[in-house]
């Protein structure tokens, strides 16, 4: 029951964010196909990997919820790291923000 309860606050709070913050910036960035389908694997792919660690690490997880919402972490953040095309989708974001 833990486990359900913390993986929801992970889910509710930062995952559901992160994917309609990176889905906005792709669009916003008309970024190309290839990078769109590599974020789509990062959001299948990482999420489930950030609701685990939510399961084995509760008090990270209420921890990293509460950051989010007073504003200390966006909720992209969680994904640095989490997935290889995480990281390579936000360095692109960030290199085409630049």
């Amino acid at each position: 029951m833990l486990l359900e309860f913390m993986s929801s606050i992970i889910a509710s709070m930062i995952v559901e964010p992160a994917a309609a913050d990176l889905r906005e910036a792709l669009a916003g960035a008309q970024a190309a196909p290839a990078i769109v389908e590599q974020a789509e694997t990062c959001l299948r792919e990482g999420a489930p990997r950030l609701l685990t660690q939510a399961g084995e690490r509760p008090a990270w997880a209420l921890t990293s919820a509460m950051g989010v919402t007073i504003g200390w972490y966006q909720p992209e953040d969680f994904l640095q790291g989490i997935h290889p095309a995480c990281d390579a989708t936000l360095a692109q974001l960030q290199k085409e923000e630049s």
